[in-house]
């Protein structure tokens, strides 16, 4: 599990964190992190593919090349494309763009820079394919807990695979970078009641993220809105409330 409170100051520097003003403008991520982002419309992998071998000689395997996606993002040698398709909608593409900043960022970036400083510099090449590891580096790896080889994920969604584990990861990574935890709880406050599908409504518009993404972090941020005392009595009444469900014989 990656820690997503790191990977969220990456993503959104410590000044922009402290701002409460939203929705979030991710693109502006280009002037800080190592990744061009490129807006396509009916994308596919395919189109990933052939836009990543034509401008840095990328060679890609894709399976299911002509399938339609949200996004993409490709790594290599420290650097990353991000495909996101144009014909979704504004708070879509928004959420598909930090989905796919936590893959570069907590899938690649981080354990990147953490290999090399735990193995060194010259480790990069077995990052980037140039060469195979020595022995040495192999042992290294696994006393330091370090996978050295290429970066590589893959697409389906499997469930119960790894890759649904980092996909699962990496949706709650955007949320955590699109709609804080904090910030969501003072909006649903705001809204007041225990009105699921108002809460949902406020955290789409101010976060501008997409209704079943801001339906999720709302169900997050429920159990922190009803106090204690309120569960308490919920619990009590429950408790002695006739079994409607008893024909009383």
């Amino acid at each position: 599990m990656v820690n997503l409170g790191r990977v969220a100051q990456r993503i959104v520097p410590d000044g922009q964190l402290r701002d409460r003003t939203f929705p979030r403008r991710l693109e502006m991520a280009q002037l800080y992190l190592s990744f061009v982002l490129l807006e396509l419309p009916c994308l596919t992998l395919a189109k990933v593919a052939d836009v990543v071998i034509q401008s840095a000689d990328i060679k890609l395997s894709i399976e299911h090349s002509d399938q339609r996606v949200r996004g993409c993002m490709v790594a290599h040698a420290g650097s990353g494309f991000i495909f996101v398709d144009t014909e979704d909608d504004e708070n879509e593409r928004r959420f598909t763009l930090a989905h796919e900043l936590v893959h570069f960022v907590g899938h690649y970036m981080i354990p990147r820079e953490d290999t090399i400083e735990r193995l060194g510099a010259n480790v990069a090449e077995v990052l980037d394919g140039i060469r195979e590891p020595t022995a040495d580096e192999r042992i290294s790896a696994v006393f330091s807990r370090c996978h050295i080889g290429p970066y590589k994920h893959s697409m389906p969604r499997t469930y119960g695979s790894d890759t649904a584990v980092l996909e699962d990861e990496a949706d709650l990574g955007a949320l955590h970078v699109l709609a804080p935890l904090g910030e969501v709880l003072r909006t649903m406050r705001d809204v007041g009641g225990r009105d699921r599908q108002a809460w949902t409504m406020a955290v789409s518009e101010r976060f501008g993220v997409p209704e079943w993404a801001a339906r999720i972090r709302a169900l997050q941020a429920e159990r922190y809105v009803i106090t204690p005392h309120e569960k308490l009595f919920a619990s009590l009444a429950d408790a002695t409330r006739p079994n409607s469900g008893s024909s009383g014989r």
